[in-house]
């Protein structure tokens, strides 16, 4: 029976995330946490695929498919 991740999981992968922003290269680090973020959709149909990316520090502009960092 496999076990579905929760909240608690996709919180403290988006803090420690959010923690490597700064020593991590822009681009790298937007491509792994929307990596993350599709993979962990995966394991639950209740996640929040734009919740999570604001929780890595990631902010999405009106109209735009693109992410950047939040100031």
């Amino acid at each position: 029976m496999a076990v579905s991740m929760t909240r608690r999981h996709f919180n403290l992968i988006a803090d420690t995330m959010s923690a490597m922003r700064d020593e991590t290269p822009e681009d790298l680090f937007i491509a792994l946490c929307e990596e993350f973020a599709e993979n962990l959709a995966a394991t639950n149909d209740r996640f929040d695929y734009h919740r999570f990316m604001k929780a890595c520090g990631l902010t999405q502009a009106v109209g735009s498919y693109h992410w950047t960092l939040e100031d």
